[in-house]
């Protein structure tokens, strides 16, 4: 399940880059 965590993670912090681009 960690893996999971991880790829959560990732794409939390995309959206967020994803946000504040625009």
């Amino acid at each position: 399940m960690r893996t999971a965590k991880k790829i959560v993670e990732l794409v939390v912090k995309d959206l967020s880059s994803y946000k504040f681009s625009n």
